[in-house]
């Protein structure tokens, strides 16, 4: 059952890339938009889909999180985010001292975001209202 459910949602998310690449095609074709131009259209829309399919996989992730016990969710969450967070030497030592504020911060405080790989996080001048 499984696997035909997943080869149906499949078969929707290749249709619906199918579509947007036709779609593209046209718009780049009826405008005469230059090759490279295209080109740069085209990596985009392809970064798009991948994307998407992470978001998709971050939403299920979050969606699994949620529905297990708060004690639970707090041993993964910590364990997941080690590995990346203890780069940072103030987060390792703060895991070492105070490791229910550790823990706390990697359920509550942090959260996993999708970016493209060209994209821009971090500009000159730029406020962030939150921590990256």
């Amino acid at each position: 059952f499984l696997a035909r459910t997943m080869l149906v949602v499949q078969s929707l998310v290749d249709r619906q890339s199918q579509d947007l690449l036709q779609t593209t095609t046209s718009y780049l074709k009826t405008h005469g938009i230059s090759n490279e131009l295209s080109m740069q259209v085209n990596g985009c829309i392809s970064l798009y889909h991948k994307q998407s399919w992470l978001q998709n996989k971050v939403l299920k992730e979050i969606s699994l999180l949620e529905r297990l016990p708060k004690l639970l969710q707090a041993d993964l969450s910590e364990e997941a985010r080690v590995p990346l967070v203890c780069e940072l030497r103030f987060f390792c030592q703060l895991r070492s001292r105070y490791r229910a504020c550790f823990r706390h911060i990697c359920l509550d405080a942090m959260s996993e975001m999708v970016v493209s790989k060209h994209e821009i996080i971090f500009n000159t001048g730029y406020r962030p209202s939150q921590m990256f």
